[in-house]
């Protein structure tokens, strides 16, 4: 691969939406969006399924235009809330976008629900015509969730109420969150910056960082419950009047797979918590510590301060991706070619790592906090999992088909995991190989244990809330003990852990989306061990897979590579080759 080309630290530069700020495109866009709506609602209103199959595109291409308008204003405002979350300028541009957007897209409601309601006869018709093929999953979706849509007046009031419903309950989290100081000992740092220290060598230094972690959001404590009950009663309502009979509802019917699904998932994860105890008891006699705690789980086991630069990883990476395609390490080498990498921690950074994908047109954009561990390596090949996924998908998919669904963390995690097996490979000394395992258990206690311990949370969530109000106390009680059922005798938890659950902030702004990575993870490593098997082979049927994104149900795009989500075998499997890793570990 090339060598590197731009010097650290690399800054996003969002100019590919507009100027700053003040631009006054902004404004510009979203008026059209408005003046779209109410063309289209004028002209098309009460005939959507008497359209030719011409007219009907077009309607629908302008409806699409409208889409595209509205998220590239939200899209922009909220990547600089990314940036520097103390400021308020982004912030504000965010809610006055969404609150345009509500109006505008209430006007363009009936596009959908006139389609949905068409005849039998006359959807075949339109689904079937040449002139609407770019849209023809999107229409058989829309179909498949007809059952679930209101009339037009109540899908207005539903969209124009949620701006001061639920999305007001997660603006008032997020903002009670943004920019938040963690004091640890006399440092004031960032939560992204204290993050890193959750990982430090020092053991003094890890217990200060998670218990200021822990406290620092306690003050608002009140305040997030009340926003956990509002959300968990605005989706009850959401259930109960579109006819789901499962809070995973809606987002399971979009997949088209059935919530026993997920449920096996889950109780194939839960079958399995003693790997988990296995590997921190093990980890436990490493370190010599016989008061392990949760603050030692993510400990490395040695005090080696080994590094690797971002130039370094960049190379490891890139390498790991041309070794299984060369197709897809060209996408991921993209990345480094351009503004779309935002790499080091610094205050009022968002903290964590993602890959924000926008629309098609509109390059991905990765954000990291790399602080130069081997650990970091693989979040970068994780993120660029995602924005290669997100890129190839971009190649075939219209905007109003894309939505990512229950295969997104895959493709990331098999990215990660490619990177790791090319890792595992070329690492000779012992303590080089246990750091590596180490990683990828690790991560897998983060991403699939504790992560299926985050979906029960939520579940339980919404399942109490419907008998009564629950306050903070109610809630700490609740996390503390699905993490107690994992972690056992193997692992003490320290006071302030009860109080996790305030920084899950994945249950407020995108709830019951936890599902997707454990589901992500395992399915990672069905793939990696169907690579094993079939070698070259794998790639071209995998990257097609991708580029297909979401123009078939998620079973269907898996089956593309040979495997099937429905069988809990599929998930036994995946947790028996993270067995075989733990197995490796204890073997050094």
């Amino acid at each position: 691969m090339r060598p590197p080309t731009r010097a650290l630290p690399r800054r996003w530069d969002l100019g590919v939406f507009f100027a700053g700020l003040t631009d006054p495109r902004i404004e510009a866009d979203l008026a059209e969006a408005g003046a779209l709506g109410l063309a289209l609602r004028e002209q098309c209103r009460g005939r959507i399924a008497d359209l030719t199959p011409a007219e009907a595109r077009a309607a629908i291409e302008s409806f699409q235009r409208q889409l595209g308008l509205l998220l590239g204003v939200m899209d922009f405002a909220e990547l600089l809330t990314f940036q520097d979350t103390e400021d308020e300028a982004p912030r504000a541009l965010l809610a006055h976008a969404r609150a345009v957007a509500a109006r505008a897209q209430a006007d363009t409601a009936f596009v959908v629900l006139e389609l949905q309601a068409a005849s039998p006869e006359r959807f075949a018709a339109l689904v079937a015509a040449p002139e609407l093929a770019p849209f023809r999953h999107y229409l058989q979706r829309l179909r498949r969730l007809a059952a679930h849509a209101l009339d037009e007046q109540a899908e207005r009031i539903v969209t124009l109420k949620d701006v001061s419903g639920a999305q007001a309950w997660r603006r008032l989290y997020n903002v009670l969150t943004a920019g938040l100081v963690v004091r640890v000992g006399p440092r004031e740092l960032g939560e992204a910056e204290a993050n890193a220290l959750l990982v430090d060598a020092d053991r003094g230094a890890r217990r200060e960082a998670s218990e200021a972690l822990g406290m620092a959001f306690v003050p608002h404590a009140e305040a997030i419950a009340a926003a956990f009950g509002a959300l968990a009663d605005d989706h009850a309502r959401t259930l109960k009047l579109r006819g789901h009979t499962s809070p995973l509802g809606p987002q399971l019917l979009e997949d088209d797979l059935p919530a026993e699904a997920v449920e096996g998932l889950l109780a194939a994860v839960e079958a399995r918590h003693e790997l988990v105890r296995r590997y921190c008891r093990f980890k436990a006699r490493a370190l010599g510590l016989a008061d392990f705690a949760s603050y030692d789980v993510f400990a490395p086991f040695d005090a080696r301060d080994e590094r690797v630069t971002f130039p370094e990883a960049r190379q490891i990476v890139l390498d790991a991706f041309e070794a299984f395609s060369p197709a897809y390490a060209s996408v991921a080498a993209g990345f480094f070619d351009g503004p779309y990498l935002d790499e080091a921690p610094r205050r009022a950074k968002s903290p964590g790592a993602f890959c924000f994908w926008c629309r098609p047109g509109i390059h991905p954009f990765v954000l990291l906090n790399y602080t130069d561990r081997p650990h970091d390596v693989l979040v970068l090949a994780h993120e660029l999992g995602h924005g290669t996924h997100y890129a190839l998908l971009d190649r075939t998919q219209q905007l109003l088909d894309v939505r990512l669904g229950l295969i997104n963390e895959a493709p990331s995690t098999f990215a990660e995991m490619l990177t790791f097996d090319r890792m595992l490979r070329a690492a000779e000394a012992p303590a080089a190989r246990r750091a590596l395992l180490a990683t990828v258990i690790e991560s897998a206690i983060s991403t699939v244990f504790l992560m299926a311990r985050a979906a029960r949370f939520e579940q339980a969530v919404f399942a109490r809330r419907q008998e009564g109000i629950l306050g903070p106390q109610d809630l700490a009680e609740l996390w503390n003990g699905l993490r107690g059922e994992l972690y056992g005798d193997a692992v003490a938890l320290p006071t302030w852990d009860r109080w996790g659950w305030l920084r899950y902030g994945l249950g407020i702004n995108q709830p019951f989306y936890s599902p997707l990575y454990p589901f992500g993870m395992l399915l990672a490593f069905a793939f990696l061990q169907r690579y094993r098997e079939e070698g070259p082979a794998f790639a071209p049927r995998y990257l097609a897979m991708l580029e297909a994104g979401v123009s078939m149900p998620v079973a269907e795009l898996v089956a593309m590579v040979g495997l099937d989500v429905r069988d809990p075998a599929c998930w036994r499997q995946a947790l028996d080759f993270l067995a075989g890793l733990v197995d490796e570990l204890e073997a050094i």
